[in-house]
């Protein structure tokens, strides 16, 4: 009588013979046998025979029997390292690291052993180097050159958060909600008494911010950490009860944790990265990440010399980086705890510019970084280019800055569609456009909430031509915006998403209407459209999958649009200034004079029919 025993046995002496395929199919014959009978273990017997197939070099059907070996037994060691390697077999590098790097989570692996596999193939995987830098901490910086669009890094993580203790979470979550701490942050807790030996030092290797006891927004995690510690929780005996060793923790999680989407549940949950959770936050990022699928991807959003440190942005909203540096850097000291020292917020703050009261075209700028309120360290001058002269904080608007800038976020918190909208950011960006000047930031976020608000207005209605013209012109002017401090160079993405979703605003029965005229030319929707999607789309479709919202729409545009469907150009080297990518509109006082009997008839309606 055949059992499942009896091939087993056979497959090990035909595996000692080294008859490879031959062992293989005995325990294919097991697999058989145990279908029939309900046996458990099959997870072991798939993994016997991807052994067999690894021996006999026939590598896709050794990965295919690792993976479902693992498929059945998530937490089996071997099944993952067997994985690991058919991988290598196939010089799929990539998988073979995320394949070690599943490996190493199991409580029965080798760590030793699966350390040297992990780093046998992750240069072959991503080419990128760990080093250590001042301040910042362990960062990884590009073994090699990158162009736009090339896969930097896909990982899955070390650690996620997958606890299903639902009592010991809505505790957490009180506590962290008592004391204003997110609590998605917290649910690295949950991990603890379930961590493995290589976690535990991976999150060890992460650098966190500064514990300081004098920042208000440290503090409160400091504050939930202490009550955390003697909550007598599962996890505070794992910590010693040490208010210190969950606070750094909880820190820890909350600067170096991505979210992914994991396959158990389909929910989107946070977790630890080997090395994705080493990359550092620039406010001139040089990736753009995306997650799916169980993991993280980066891609790179622009070109990257080798030994460049790589980046991403921690706020993954593009209209945090069209922000003032100081604007920027104060809201990741209270979200993120860290005062950003990226190149860009080094630099002079080309995105608070002032109009300067000595020349009529001259713009006075931050020459350097702004420090942290707090500091003794002092102010530095504001400069301007076209006249030479220097000017300390007391000359500048600060007052009138700091209102305009409460208004902006503000408006930016509201619903966009109130009736009254309008007038408000009318008001307040003729408000900015007087008081400061077309180089501050609140300038170009009012700008594009303009285009926002008469672009929904556009869409409910594809007659309404009025809409997409004011659109259209204060999009000309947010793009001038873009240009003049330099946007384009730091953050090109940020130009191409927009200059598509101006592009997508324009009804299509109206391309040969006219926008606005200029001294030279009239300038239409359909040069309008042809312009902004030739400048977008390339980088767009190299950066983005064709899945991504924003390049089906632009495509489809480009093809049934004004371009009717032309070859697109390729990705330049270099960033374009997309000053001239529309003829510069009139000047905004212009443009409300020019639109207003018209636009308060309309508003009066209650917007388009």
């Amino acid at each position: 009588m055949t059992t499942v025993e009896s091939c087993k046995d056979a497959g090990r002496a035909a595996l000692r013979q080294g008859d490879y395929i031959g062992a293989a199919c005995h325990y294919t014959t097991a697999l058989g046998v145990a279908a029939k009978g309900g046996t458990s273990g099959t997870h072991l017997l798939y993994g016997n025979r991807s052994e067999c197939y690894l021996r006999a070099k026939s590598w896709d059907e050794a990965l295919e029997d690792a993976l479902k070996a693992v498929e059945l037994e998530a937490g089996w060691a071997k099944g993952w390292y067997r994985a690991g390697q058919a991988a290598v077999g196939l010089e799929r590098w990539a998988d073979a690291y995320n394949y070690y790097l599943a490996c190493l989570k199991c409580r029965d692996a080798d760590e030793e052993a699966v350390g040297d596999k992990l780093a046998g193939v992750e240069d072959r995987a991503w080419h990128l180097k760990d080093v250590d830098l001042p301040v910042l901490g362990r960062c990884v910086v590009a073994g090699r050159a990158f162009a736009p669009g090339d896969s930097v890094l896909a990982e899955t993580p070390i650690v996620h958060w997958k606890s299903t203790d639902a009592p010991t979470r809505a505790q957490v979550a009180a506590i962290c909600e008592k004391h204003g701490v997110a609590a998605a942050s917290a649910e690295v807790l949950l991990e603890v008494p379930h961590l493995t030996n290589y976690q535990s030092k991976v999150l060890a290797s992460l650098s966190t911010p500064t514990i300081d006891l004098h920042n208000d927004s440290t503090l409160r995690w400091i504050n939930c950490a202490a009550e955390l510690a003697g909550s007598g929780l599962p996890f505070a005996a794992s910590l010693a009860r040490d208010p210190y060793n969950v606070a750094r923790l909880l820190l820890c999680a909350k600067t170096n944790q991505h979210f992914c989407v994991l396959k158990e549940d389909g929910e989107e949950k946070g977790g630890i990265f080997r090395k994705a959770s080493r990359l550092a936050h620039s406010c001139a990022p040089n990736l753009i990440y995306h997650y799916n699928k169980g993991a993280v991807r980066f891609t790179a959003a622009r070109p990257i010399v080798q030994e460049s440190l790589l980046s991403f942005s921690y706020r993954g909203e593009l209209d945090f980086l069209a922000k003032s540096n100081w604007r920027r850097r104060l809201e990741l000291n209270d979200l993120m705890l860290f005062w950003c020292g990226c190149e860009r917020c080094q630099g002079p703050d080309h995105t608070r510019g002032m109009k300067c009261d000595c020349c009529p075209e001259g713009v006075r700028i931050p020459a350097g970084p702004y420090p942290p309120p707090a500091s003794d360290l002092p102010q530095p001058a504001w400069e301007c280019a076209a006249c030479m002269r220097s000017f300390s904080a007391s000359q500048l608007p600060l007052a009138a800055e700091e209102r305009l800038e409460t208004r902006v976020l503000q408006l930016d918190g509201e619903a966009n569609a109130a009736k009254n909208k309008y007038t408000e950011l009318k008001e307040a960006l003729l408000d900015a456009d007087t008081t400061l000047g077309t180089h501050h930031w609140t300038y170009g976020q009012l700008c594009k909430r303009i285009v926002a608000y008469f672009r929904a207005m556009a869409q409910a209605s594809n007659s309404c031509v009025t809409a997409a013209q004011v659109a259209m012109a204060f999009g000309a002017h947010y793009l001038c915006f873009l240009s003049r401090t330099r946007l384009y160079i730091d953050t090109p993405l940020l130009v191409c998403h927009f200059s598509a979703t101006l592009a997508n605003t324009i009804p299509k029965e109206h391309l040969n209407q006219p926008i606005y005229q200029t001294e030279d030319e009239v300038v239409t929707f359909a040069q309008a459209q042809t312009a902004l999607l030739t400048y977008a789309l390339p980088l767009l479709k190299t950066v983005y999958s064709d899945e991504e919202k924003v390049v089906q729409t632009a495509a489809e545009l480009w093809t049934g649009g004004a371009s009717g469907g032309k070859a697109l150009p390729p990705v330049p080297k270099h960033p374009r200034d997309p000053l001239k990518l529309l003829p510069s509109p009139p000047a905004v006082i212009g443009l409300f004079a020019q639109w207003e009997s018209a636009l308060v008839q309309l508003l009066s309606k209650g917007g388009c029919p």
